[in-house]
């Protein structure tokens, strides 16, 4: 997520935090559950800014609320999207496009 002075052609897909603070977080969820990806996830955040790298030390928790947009068909107008909140040290509501070439998917053997 970019703060609203950040770049995000500057800042992927390194971050650095040069043009304005990023918050970099991981999130594990089970879409195979009822819900979906409906629920409250745990996550690990990082903080970019000036070259800088840290980690809140508080616990981290992603809620998702609500999967808006068209997740059927791709329409440009009207894309898939996660709206929640992210709850921690950084904390605050989000509207966030899903880009599914950013989703990991591990099978344990």
């Amino acid at each position: 997520m970019l703060s609203p002075g950040a770049d995000p052609a500057t800042e992927f897909p390194e971050p650095t935090g040069n043009s304005g603070m990023v918050l970099e977080q991981w999130v594990s969820t089970d879409t195979s559950l009822e819900e979906g990806w409906l629920g409250t996830w745990t996550t690990t955040a990082m903080v970019h800014e000036n070259e800088m790298t840290s980690w809140p030390r508080d616990a981290d928790a992603v809620k998702i609320t609500e999967l808006a947009g068209n997740w059927d068909t791709h329409d440009p107008a009207d894309p898939p999207r996660l709206v929640g909140t992210i709850e921690g040290p950084i904390s605050g509501p989000f509207d966030a496009v899903f880009c599914d070439k950013l989703v990991a998917i591990v099978i344990p053997e």
